[in-house]
């Protein structure tokens, strides 16, 4: 048996197939037309190790969402804000963030969003007992915690932010309206009387925030530029760019409109 396929069963084959795809040995056989016991010979001949019960239950079950540019936008702009994507294992990983009770509003429009995405998520309360920081008591408070589901695909997600286990901004991001609205959302600002946006960020390096102004100020049209505490835009472009990403504000947010 082993002989009518070597020509077509390469090694190259299998290490793509079974390793990288992460397809069974009954879905390689499928697809070649021979049984998995083919298959797992081959696998065999190569020395390519073989998955354990645990990997191969885990892989038949895995969840996956397709990762289209609305989609990769729309995360991405959670993630250079204050979402956070978790290691669960070396096969999958899951979004989680929390948010000020007062915003639980955009933490469901969020989980709406994922549920179109394909991605299921939970939203709970939880309370925060009161605490000191710095010898300033901080009062209890209540928030709001979203969390998905496990899926592989947030790994590529992981890897891109995290590269070194320190969260970066990643080189391929893409200026779109979802990619702002999420981020101004979460960390911007208008200063009511001068009428100029910050969008403050000071978990990222000066050549990251360079990099997102260029690429903001190159698709609007407008000039961004980085300062200490994060982005600024002034009162001349802060409409221009208020009404790029007006379709996608929640209503919890009107404050930080015009």
């Amino acid at each position: 048996m082993i002989s009518n396929y070597k020509n077509i069963i390469t090694k190259e084959f299998l290490l793509n197939e079974y390793l990288i795809n992460q397809k069974s040995t009954t879905q390689i056989g499928k697809q070649m037309g021979c049984s998995n016991v083919t298959i797992s010979r081959y696998l065999i001949k190569y020395d390519i190790p073989r998955r354990n019960k645990a990997e191969s239950v885990y892989l038949s079950r895995k969840k996956n969402f397709d990762v289209v540019e609305l989609t990769k936008n729309y995360i991405d702009g959670l993630l250079i804000g204050d979402g956070s994507i978790i290691n669960y294992n070396r096969w999958s990983a899951l979004y989680f963030q929390g948010f000020a009770l007062r915003y639980k509003d955009w933490a469901e429009k969020i989980k709406k969003d994922f549920s179109s995405f394909g991605i299921a998520s939970k939203i709970s309360k939880r309370t925060i007992p009161k605490r000191i920081i710095k010898t300033k008591i901080v009062p209890s408070s209540e928030i709001v915690i979203l969390w998905t589901l496990k899926y592989d695909n947030f790994l590529l997600f992981r890897k891109r932010w995290y590269p070194n286990g320190v969260k970066n901004i990643p080189d391929d991001i893409e200026i779109s309206p979802e990619f702002l609205s999420n981020w101004y959302q979460g960390d911007g600002s208008i200063h009511r009387l001068q009428k100029n946006i910050v969008i403050s960020s000071l978990s990222f390096s000066r050549d990251d925030l360079l990099k997102v102004s260029r690429k903001i100020n190159v698709k609007l049209n407008i000039k961004s530029v980085v300062h200490k505490t994060g982005i600024y835009i002034n009162r001349k472009h802060a409409k221009l760019f208020l009404d790029y990403i007006e379709p996608y504000m929640v209503s919890c947010f009107d404050y930080k409109r015009l």
